[in-house]
């Protein structure tokens, strides 16, 4: 007997809207999504590395990586899992910056809060020191 999932999760859903209002560049869809004092870490020793903490922060990690890749960062989601507290993501990155190019999957792990917005976010990268490389 197998068993089949006929619902996803609604914060499943909320972070599939999210990952395609970043597609589309909707920025007042993405504020939406988070918490006004949500903290994003990013992990390594790049431009963009350590926490970035509430809208304004997080806007200016978001403003940094469109400068940087001169509009070229896309993040596709390839799938997520989620349950009332938590969400895992796996992307996809490609972008361009100063010659290099890159293609990497990463693992992000969102602890949401009750209203089911990013509320904190850790990223895993595939290859730590490519993309330090990258970002450098």
């Amino acid at each position: 007997m197998s068993a089949s999932i006929d619902k996803e999760h609604p914060n499943a859903a909320r972070l599939r809207a999210f990952f395609e209002a970043l597609g589309r560049r909707d920025l007042e869809s993405m504020v939406g999504a988070i918490s006004p004092d949500a903290v994003y870490h990013v992990p390594g020793k790049s431009v963009i590395a350590g926490e970035h903490a509430g809208l304004h922060g997080i806007g200016q990690l978001m403003g940094t990586l469109m400068q940087e890749s001169e509009g070229t960062l896309r993040v596709q989601l390839l799938d997520v899992l989620a349950n009332d507290q938590y969400a895992v993501t796996l992307t996809n990155l490609t972008a361009q910056h100063h010659g290099k190019e890159i293609d990497m999957n990463n693992v992000m792990v969102h602890r949401l809060d009750g209203e089911g917005r990013i509320a904190a976010r850790w990223e895993y990268i595939e290859d730590q020191a490519v993309f330090d490389d990258f970002w450098s």
